[in-house]
């Protein structure tokens, strides 16, 4: 089979897996937090939003690891090299983009701000914002700094830096399992790889997702920007994700139940709506004195865990959306709407309420503790919502047409020029501004 006929394959096989409640509760997570950043009242404890969004990616990037293990043809190492190729087209040159306009208004707005701006932005674009929000934050009261208009830039380094080591690690437990697997039968021996390395993968995440537990509720007391910050503190959250998509996987290689006929349909509707509540109740109820990512943050991570496990079952059930399900209602129009655009809205609105903040008024002091801006939640709900300009323009005009190019899609080694070039850009723009 060609490189363009497996491209072709691997396309068909996401579109039978694509899951339109998990694109509806990426808009419950992204409404969550661009509601909590304008300042809107009751919603205190939007960063959960945050939490959800971990979670969900660590299910969907498991899964499509093992899709790729179980579904494309090739050595393991051209599959992986695959993911991080999709990855690349995904994130890179939005993300880069946004970064550029950014570091270009932060030079016109900011002033004597823009040095310390410019490392951010430079950390951001080599996705290690985190780490340097963790330094600066630990080393300075956050009263006395202005927020930094590409700070949420640390969850995305998050995610970057656990893609980078999860793939690695599922590659290893893959060779492993297929070294012992022997059996006289090809058949044979073939199941009972698959098995091992399901039951190694479940067991890898998951000691390494108790030991990130544990280590959040320590960092959480004794270093809280380094608990809240740091990829170790919050691995849990994503590993919690990737072990639900190896058992959802490995459940649908051994079961052919029906939705029409299934027995738990309520228990899936019970389910499913418990976990939403248990977000939207933490958002609503969480505030600064709220100690995360410590226990608190299991709300959030069991709710998403609970809407997107009522929404799993064998691919011939409609994905158990029907029976007034809590994912039939996250699978409709304007839920996935909101939810296909999360990414690049996540990217635009923070820049638009740091800057916009910075034009209106000097925020940086007589700020009340847990009141990011001084001024209404209504001028913060106009800005997030001038932020889907930049962000619609970015889905439609960048990253839709970059993700569906054939000719990117036929050669990982373009891909991973483009995104080269999209990082020196942005990272020259960060040191420019800092050096300006």
């Amino acid at each position: 089979m060609s490189q363009r006929q497996e491209h072709d394959s691997a396309s068909g096989a996401r579109g039978r897996y694509f899951r339109p409640d998990i694109e509806g509760l990426r808009a419950v997570a992204i409404l969550c937090v661009v509601l909590f950043h304008a300042g809107v009242p009751l919603f205190h404890g939007g960063l959960v939003g945050v939490d959800v969004f971990f979670v969900i990616s660590g299910f969907v990037i498991t899964a499509l690891l093992v899709r790729l293990r179980v579904e494309s043809i090739g050595t393991p190492s051209s599959r992986f090299a695959d993911f991080y190729a999709r990855r690349a087209r995904r994130i890179i040159p939005a993300a880069s983009v946004a970064l550029i306009i950014t570091a270009l208004f932060s030079w016109l707005i900011l002033g004597g701000e823009g040095t310390r701006t410019g490392w951010d932005i430079t950390a951001a674009a080599t996705w290690t914002a985190n780490l340097r929000f963790a330094v600066t934050q630990t080393a300075q009261p956050l009263t006395l700094l202005s927020p930094s208009p590409v700070e949420h830039f640390w969850s995305l380094s998050v995610e970057e830096q656990f893609y980078l080591v999860w793939p690695l690690l599922l590659l290893i437990a893959l060779i492993l399992t297929a070294r012992k697997a022997r059996s006289p039968k090809p058949s044979d021996a073939s199941q009972a790889s698959n098995a091992g390395s399901y039951r190694l993968m479940i067991w890898l995440l998951g000691a390494l997702s108790i030991v990130s537990f544990g280590l959040s509720i320590l960092l959480t007391v004794s270093s809280p920007m380094w608990a809240f910050y740091s990829t170790p503190t919050r691995l849990w959250e994503l590993g919690a994700g990737g072990i639900l998509a190896l058992w959802v996987q490995h459940d649908r290689n051994h079961t052919s139940v029906s939705c029409a006929h299934d027995k738990t349909s309520r228990w899936r509707a019970t389910i499913g709506w418990s976990g939403f509540i248990a977000i939207i109740a933490a958002a609503v109820t969480f505030d600064e004195n709220t100690l995360i990512p410590g226990p608190a943050s299991l709300i959030p991570v069991l709710g998403a865990l609970a809407i997107i496990a009522a929404g799993s079952s064998p691919p011939s059930a409609s994905n158990g959306l029907a029976c007034g399900s809590v994912g039939s209602v996250l699978a409709g129009r304007a839920p996935r709407a909101i939810g296909r655009i999360s990414y690049s809205w996540y990217l635009w609105h923070w820049p638009v309420l740091v800057l916009g903040s910075a034009l209106i008024v000097d925020n940086r002091v007589d700020r009340p503790i847990g009141q990011l801006w001084p001024w209404s939640a209504g001028v913060g709900c106009l800005l997030i919502t001038l932020s889907l300009v930049p962000a619609l323009l970015s889905y439609v005009g960048l990253e839709q047409p970059l993700r569906a190019s054939r000719a990117l899609r036929a050669s990982n080694g373009r891909t991973f020029a483009l995104a080269a070039g999209f990082t020196t850009a942005a990272v020259c723009a960060g040191l420019l501004l800092s050096l300006t």
